[in-house]
């Protein structure tokens, strides 16, 4: 009976603290004098919010398509929790804009349990403005800081980063970050940027439809790249994906490198996925779409697009001076059309340290690679490798395409890379590779001068025209999508007579490799013991065992919830005639658990599992369903 009394006294005081949240009102016809508590009573300006002792659970809400001066500062008692979070927003009609003149929009030291929505920030422009846009900072040593959320946000005019999350101890930083459904440019040094002075300072991060644009890089910093879309740096666990980057960098005076439309560094357990990143540009060199930076561990990047970058579609780099290594890296069922525009960059690049041990374990498969020969007299490749040494670097079933004579692939980084089961092709001229020096002319002299291409004493890889379709067309083509065709829909399918379908190496079955759940279009990837194509798409009729589409989205197979912390229930509409192959993969392709349905429903149990997102595949003779499942 006590323990009864007790429990029920707890959930009175819950309730007490929950009923004592409080929403404050700021409008322009307000009075700083006022409650706050109600629009009628409205506060006026920024200076009284910063007043404020706020609770958590109370909301700062501005009233919309209004104008406040100031910027807005929390101190390190203004701590919500995941479940009563500290917000401000917006009220009424449209966003109120925070107009913070030439300091930050919103500076927060040692703050968490914060959520910021529908809200503008401006600065007064990126070179009269001399600060960052919303901060977040932490300077507390031991410290993890949970819930951070910044959804439908506009943040430009600052000379800094518009958002920048950083910490400033070893072993302090935020978790559970979301930052979805903003957009974030005109700003100098980065759009959204994250550092620490640890690898794993911060952990748990979600980054997700946000445009990304206009972030110039500054001329004024020379001892570090800037110009950055987004940069992710000592983040564990973190998802990228449905984002877009363009037509950032063109002002990084870095000599030694240049920035990209999404880049990382440091970062692990890391999946970028589905974004484009197009346009982006550098002062000084690269400029590339998507990037690992150094020191990058378990990573995957993959049904990405990106296009006419300045420098490499996707590279991956390890500088010298970086001690942590890059390990255990996927790129993907990606496309790039059109990179490597300027300063002789390659598509696709690795770009190796002096010691091979401090790149191990890089797989860049199932890509598709076009270029073409820029008006700027740079002479671009399909495929850079560069550096002194590297481990385990295997490149297998992608598609380079060249124009031109354009070199296929040029490579001065030779030990402890393995090339099997790629097509080479250069439209209107002949085959050019570069190798440690040596310029090859065929596949076959290369093959037997080197041993790529071969396994064992089996020859693999091919030299011949792809032959992807275009945008409207079902049948074969032998015209070369170019940049210009792509933003017309090109489609860069195979066509079904391409001797690429079905060509390409089996992964699982040669080296026990993953090839992840799907292709760039969402088509299946190859089961055991059937070949699935080259470059980044599949082909239905090759990976499954009828033409039906790999995801399949009737009534037959459900999934639900897509958001939890216990479990999946699978139903499905009939009883089924055989067993029904359940499998859980994680964004890096990994199986994480397998079921077998032998009913018509189950239960699909995910409380083990890291937080993050999980694909659900269920498989039943010829019919496919797949569903994205957040694991919270």
């Amino acid at each position: 009976m006590q323990i009864r009394l007790l429990f029920f006294l707890f959930l009175l005081l819950s309730a007490s603290q929950q009923a004592a949240a409080t929403t404050y009102y700021v409008r322009i016809a307000g009075n700083d004098a006022q409650t706050g508590t109600t629009p009628a009573t409205a506060w006026r300006s920024i200076a009284r919010v910063n007043a404020a002792t706020l609770q958590p659970g109370d909301q700062v809400l501005f009233e919309g398509e209004q104008t406040f001066v100031g910027g807005l500062q929390l101190k390190g008692t203004t701590q919500g929790t995941a479940a009563q979070p500290i917000v401000f927003g917006s009220y009424g009609r449209g966003w109120a804009t925070i107009s913070s003149g030439g300091t930050y929009g919103l500076l927060a030291r040692n703050a968490g349990g914060i959520e910021l929505r529908r809200l503008y920030f401006a600065g007064s422009g990126r070179l009269n403005n001399k600060s960052a846009g919303v901060v977040f900072v932490l300077d507390s040593a031991a410290t993890q800081l949970p819930h951070l959320v910044l959804d439908s946000l506009d943040v430009s005019g600052y000379q800094q980063a518009g958002v920048t999350i950083s910490s400033q101890r070893a072993g302090s930083g935020y978790t559970s970050v979301h930052i979805t459904n903003s957009r974030v440019h005109d700003n100098g040094e980065a759009g959204i940027s994250s550092y620490g002075p640890a690898a794993a300072t911060h952990s748990n991060w979600y980054v997700a439809n946000c445009r990304l644009y206009n972030n110039t890089g500054r001329l004024d910093l020379k001892q570090t790249r800037t110009g950055y879309g987004l940069l992710l740096a000592h983040v564990t666990g973190a998802v990228v994906e449905q984002c877009e980057a363009y037509n950032n960098g063109r002002l990084n005076a870095y000599p030694a490198a240049g920035p990209a439309g999404i880049g990382a560094w440091r970062c692990t357990n890391l999946t970028v996925q589905q974004c484009k990143s197009y346009s982006n540009r550098s002062g000084t060199v690269r400029g590339g779409g998507f990037a690992l930076e150094g020191g990058c561990a378990t990573a995957v990047v993959q049904y990405n697009y990106a296009h006419n970058n300045e420098g490499p579609g996707f590279a991956i780099t390890q500088p010298d001076t970086m001690s942590a290594p890059s390990t255990n890296l996927t790129v993907r069922y990606n496309i790039s059309d059109n990179d490597a525009r300027r300063a002789n960059h390659g598509a696709l690049a690795v770009l190796a340290p002096a010691a091979a041990e401090r790149m191990q374990r890089i797989s860049l498969h199932n890509n598709t690679v076009l270029v073409t020969k820029p008006a700027n007299n740079s002479v671009p490749v399909a495929v850079q490798l560069e550096g002194g040494a590297a481990s385990g670097i295997t490149l297998r079933n992608n598609l380079l395409q060249t124009t031109d004579g354009l070199t296929l692939v040029d490579a001065s980084l030779t030990t402890g890379v393995r090339l099997e089961g790629n097509c080479y092709w250069s439209e209107g001229s002949g085959f050019t590779l570069r190798w440690n020096n040596a310029t090859y002319t065929s596949l076959p002299t290369w093959r037997q001068a080197t041993t790529q291409e071969q396994l064992g004493d089996r020859p693999c890889g091919l030299s011949i025209n792809p032959q992807l379709r275009t945008a409207n067309q079902s049948d074969a083509t032998t015209a070369t999508p170019t940049a210009a065709a792509t933003a017309a829909n090109s489609d860069y399918r195979l066509a079904p007579t391409s001797a690429l379908v079905g060509a390409g190496l089996n992964l699982w079955d040669e080296f026990r490799q993953e090839a992840g759940p799907r292709d760039y279009f969402g088509l299946a990837t190859p089961a055991a013991g059937v070949r699935g194509s080259i470059g980044a798409s599949e082909s239905p009729a090759v990976t499954l065992p009828t033409a039906t589409p790999a995801v399949v989205s009737g009534a037959w197979c459900a999934a639900y919830p897509t958001r939890t912390h216990e479990l999946v229930r699978v139903v499905l509409t009939n009883t089924p005639t055989a067993d029904i192959a359940i499998r859980l993969y994680d964004m890096q392709g990994r199986t994480c658990l397998t079921r077998t349905l032998h009913g018509r429903e189950t239960e699909v149990p995910v409380a083990g599992l890291a937080s993050g997102v999980y694909v659900l595949r269920v498989e039943a003779n010829a019919q496919h369903y797949q569903q994205r499942i957040v694991v919270e």
